[in-house]
């Protein structure tokens, strides 16, 4: 297995990955490291399904009004992905020790995603902001934003140092962006056919069984399969991030060479 992630360090820092092969390399590291990502589904995606089914349920077993449906809909979404990020964070650790050859224990990944939570909270303050200063504005599309900031998490938790993650992942995509952008459509459109097929299949024994234990366990199926979305997105950040630094280690050794060429002819 250590020849396969050497090579796939190399092979990410020299060659710019296309669709195909980053969603190989994606399922290689899903199935190489099944162990992990079954736990932390254990851990956070199941427990956080059954609460949410059980919400759902006492939501429409009550008398509420539309807005105060809305309003439960959003408090709900909120404490979703605040707990979800933790299992965000564990993947991208995962996913770059992995690639590192520097695996971890279960333990010491969880404990390395908790102790983020914090920076992400005050990331994500002001990183929404941001955003919806932007909205407000109209200044340009929010699609073009969308895809310029989709390494917004993997440089918090690789590359923290400041407020400027934003900048970063916009620097890193510029260049690429209609890379970027249909990689990330081809993704969750494969996976939107799955998760609709699922939903099918959800919705026929809600129709015919109302089994409150399919809906949680379809629901937890789901979030598994984002899974997939963390991994990729990670892995595609990788690549391009260590090609960019790639040649600029490259740009900076041959202005040394110049540098000392000059320097020689004068002596």
């Amino acid at each position: 297995m250590w020849f396969i992630i050497n090579n796939l360090k190399m092979d990410l820092s020299n060659n710019k990955y296309g669709f195909w092969i980053l969603f190989s390399k994606t399922f290689e590291i899903l199935r190489n490291n099944a162990k992990y990502f079954l736990l932390i589904s254990l851990i956070i995606y199941l427990p956080l399904n059954i609460i949410l089914e059980y919400f759902w349920q006492y939501l429409l077993s009550e008398d509420f009004t539309l807005k105060e449906l809305s309003n439960y809909t959003r408090l709900a979404g909120f404490l979703e992905n605040i707990i979800w990020v933790v299992a965000e964070i564990f993947i991208i650790f995962l996913v770059k020790s992995y690639i590192d050859k520097d695996l971890k224990t279960f333990k010491e990944y969880f404990n390395e995603s908790l102790s983020l939570w914090g920076k992400w909270v005050l990331a994500n303050i002001h990183y929404s902001i941001f955003v919806w200063f932007l909205l407000i504005l109209l200044i340009i599309p929010w699609i073009l934003f969308a895809v310029y900031w989709i390494f917004f998490l993997q440089i918090l938790v690789l590359k923290w140092k400041d407020f400027d993650y934003l900048k970063h992942s916009k620097e890193l995509v510029k260049w690429n962006w209609w890379n970027v952008f249909f990689n990330i459509f081809i993704l969750y459109l494969i996976l939107f056919i799955i998760a609709f097929i699922l939903g099918s299949i959800q919705g026929y024994y809600y129709i015919y069984l109302d089994n409150i234990y399919v809906d949680i366990l379809v629901g937890t199926f789901i979030d598994y399969a984002n899974i997939f979305i963390y991994i990729f997105i990670t892995l595609k950040f990788l690549n391009l991030d260590w090609i960019k630094n790639k040649k600029k280690e490259e740009e900076q050794d041959k202005e040394k060479n110049e540098i000392k060429v000059e320097e020689d002819v004068e002596l």
